[in-house]
């Protein structure tokens, strides 16, 4: 599993090759383990991801997940391919 820190670089890897039409990138606002310090951090790993797929990829959707506890609250976007 890849720390948040390294998500980004995780990523650019990972679509390099071109492999995926779309994506689906779930973000919660209340991380189990390897939770970012700060508020300030988390939307500083957020917004790195969100650049490294817009190099190639158009955001279509994003919709909220509600649930019943904290941790299962989810905004889930869904990328294609540009």
């Amino acid at each position: 599993m890849v720390k948040p820190a390294k998500l980004a670089e995780a990523l650019s890897n990972a679509i390099a090759d071109n492999a995926y039409d779309c994506i689906l990138l779930a973000n919660t606002r209340y991380p189990v383990w390897s939770a970012p310090k700060t508020d300030e951090d988390a939307q500083q790993l957020y917004r790195n991801t969100q650049s490294v797929l817009e190099r190639a990829y158009r955001l279509t959707e994003r919709t909220f997940l509600p649930d019943t506890m904290k941790i299962d609250r989810f905004e889930v976007s869904a990328y294609r391919r540009k």
